[in-house]
């Protein structure tokens, strides 16, 4: 039986007004912060358009 399961976790970016950092900057760090949170979490594709990662429970 496959384990692995795949979920979205909603996702809220909040940007400084001017905030200049480009999509790969605030992956890094919304992926970064969610990091520290939540470790057991592998996130996998990043869909901004909904705020969202896809994300794959790891663990074992």
């Amino acid at each position: 039986m496959d384990e692995k399961q795949q979920l979205v976790v909603p996702v809220e970016v909040r940007l400084r007004q001017g905030f200049s950092g480009s999509t790969d900057q605030i992956e890094k760090n919304v992926r970064e912060t969610i990091a520290q949170q939540c470790p057991i979490i592998r996130l996998g594709p990043v869909d901004f358009s909904k705020n969202s990662f896809l994300c794959q429970n790891v663990e074992q």
